[in-house]
């Protein structure tokens, strides 16, 4: 039990650290804005939090990036900074996620190792500092499978559930 307990200490220490690698990373990789994208994706958000939301241009319906974008700018003004709060969200996710994937496919370790590595993969770090559907779109797909896999041990469990149950009615 103690063991057990000093395990999962030692696991949630990681984690934690993986994830201040993973923020740290990211913030001292942001050098601003450069895409004319996050300022429409901006002023779509400004139009919003304002009630004059005015659909002019496909950014404007992308709420998956707009309505958390609107929110950080009600609670920390509009900045730089608070465009990058919401890909930095969508990527913190997708490293959870990962990890996830990672402890139901193998174990604990796998997730851990997965989660580390992603941490540190370039192409998320450059797209958790850009206001672009990519994070979001990443962060989805991986629910998707976490989903999927989370359905397919579910079904198994169920289908041997099922078997027993057949079992044990023909004996009776």
């Amino acid at each position: 039990l103690i063991a057990r307990f000093l395990s999962q200490k030692k696991t949630g220490l990681c984690v934690l650290l993986i994830i201040l690698i993973h923020l740290a990373i990211r913030l001292w990789g942001f050098s601003g804005i450069h895409d004319p994208d996050e300022i429409l994706y901006s002023e779509a958000a400004s139009q919003l939090r304002a009630g004059q939301y005015v659909g002019q241009n496909h950014y404007s319906v992308r709420y998956v990036v707009l309505v958390p974008l609107a929110l950080t700018q009600m609670l920390f003004g509009i900045n730089e900074y608070t465009c990058i709060v919401t890909p930095m969200l969508y990527s913190l996710a997708c490293l959870g996620l990962i990890y996830l994937i990672g402890k139901v496919y193998a174990d604990q370790n796998v997730g851990l190792i997965a989660a580390a590595l992603w941490a540190i993969y370039p192409l998320d770090i450059i797209q958790a500092t850009e206001l672009h559907l990519d994070v979001p779109l990443t962060m989805f797909s991986g629910l998707c499978v976490y989903a999927l896999i989370r359905g397919d041990i579910s079904r198994e469990a169920c289908d041997e559930y099922s078997a027993l149950k057949q079992k044990r009615y023909a004996e009776a």
